[in-house]
């Protein structure tokens, strides 16, 4: 099964020094192998894609005894042997696979079992990376056909890999951010086009505009282009991803679009008005442009929470706000849009070279006349030794251009 280039432009070499990586983690700590959990391809494939480079292709549904449950796709790595194999349920990409062995059907406990079994693997310590998506029914197969195998916590293994990208990952998700930059500009434009009529333009003209420019320009699929006005602008509300509403002149838009190319994500976020911002408006637009830029800054190996916190309300402070509306200051980003860390106060992390940051302080407008308004822009950005590189390649002030 195993590829030399898998299609989306990562040498299969790439995933086998992985497995490997993996593999010394397991036989240091006397692990007997690894099972990774993925589910659809649009939610959380991570550890699965990241070891194989398989996408599960179908909708999450419910779990059928005898028949296990689409939407999902399990891993398996022996910690002794050169033996990987992928279960999956219905489809993969054989061009892009990188595994020894496929097998295709129920992904279900018995299905596990004959697979472990096949590897000697009946008694002894097996990890499980994303056990939090393996369904009860499954686990509870698995161990009464194999009552004498423990299944511990494993996705610290993947994590403390997935956590810093390859260069060719970060070709991956530099393409990836490009496109959300055409995205998001087709967005704004159509945002404008409501700044002389309250009766032309809704958040949903809005969201196909900008997921439409996004699709062309090369993307898998846009998870959501979130597009909310006026006074939901600042509640980060997720769903509907946008509403018929009419967005109305001297409003802030926020529109936040979220997808991925090749199945590296993209997560950007660019905050507008509908026509010119007035002062209080434009007051905050430049606050959060500060507060990202000071974070942006700040995010040099070693850095900690504490130190970005105070970045941000530094660049806060100059443009007259105390603090961010929120704590959390960003996320990393890759195969999925929430990886970690999470940059947030409960969360012990040093950055390093090599992980991929999603940064985005919020700023909320507090005033009678703004109620609900708030804005944030966020940047994707590299670690470096030295000063970040910045991912996003829209200008932040995406509310500038459009006043010509």
């Amino acid at each position: 099964m195993t590829q030399e280039n898998a299609a989306n432009g990562i040498p299969a070499v790439e995933f086998h020094q992985r497995q490997d990586a993996v593999r010394r983690l397991l036989v240091q700590d006397r692990l007997d192998g690894l099972l990774a959990v993925g589910r659809s391809f649009y939610d959380r494939p991570g550890h699965v894609a990241y070891l194989c480079n398989h996408f599960p292709p179908f909708p999450s549904g419910p779990y059928i005894a005898e028949q296990g449950g689409l939407g999902l796709a399990l891993f398996w790595l022996s910690a002794h042997q050169d033996r990987t194999v992928l279960i999956a349920d219905l489809a993969y990409r054989r061009d892009m696979v990188v595994a020894a062995d496929v097998v295709l059907g129920a992904v279900s406990g018995k299905q596990v079992a004959t697979v472990l079994r096949q590897a000697g693997v009946t008694t002894g310590r097996v990890a499980v990376a994303g056990e939090d998506m393996l369904p009860y029914p499954l686990r509870r197969e698995l161990q009464q056909a194999l009552p004498q195998l423990e299944l511990i916590s494993g996705d610290s293994y993947l994590w403390q890999l997935r956590s810093t990208k390859s260069p060719s990952e970060i070709q991956l998700l530099r393409r990836a951010a490009d496109i959300a930059a055409v995205g998001l500009q087709a967005a704004a434009m159509e945002v404008q086009r409501g700044a002389a009529d309250a009766t032309v333009v809704r958040e949903c003209d809005v969201n196909a505009a900008g997921i439409s420019a996004a699709m062309r320009a090369g993307a898998d699929y846009i998870r959501y282009l979130r597009v909310h006005s006026g006074p939901y602008s600042g509640g980060g509300t997720r769903w509907p991803q946008a509403f018929e509403r009419f967005l109305q002149p001297g409003e802030m838009v926020a529109m936040d679009i979220i997808g991925a190319y090749w199945g590296y994500n993209f997560d950007v976020l660019r905050c507008v008005t509908v026509g010119e911002p007035d002062e209080t408006q434009a007051s905050a637009l430049e606050a959060a442009v500060a507060a990202t830029e000071a974070v942006v800054a700040a995010c040099r190996p070693g850095a900690d929470y504490q130190a970005l916190m105070a970045a941000c309300r530094q660049g806060l402070g100059n443009h007259g706000f105390a603090a961010p509306a929120r704590a959390f200051l960003g996320h990393a980003i890759g195969l999925e849009t929430m990886e970690f860390p999470y940059l947030q106060p409960d969360q012990e992390f040093q950055l390093q070279p090599g992980m991929v940051l999603c940064i985005e302080p919020v700023v909320r407008l507090t005033d009678a006349a703004h109620q609900g308004e708030g804005c944030s822009i966020e940047q994707e950005i590299v670690v470096r030794d030295g000063a970040p590189e910045i991912l996003t390649g829209i200008t932040p002030r995406l509310w500038r251009p459009m006043l010509a």
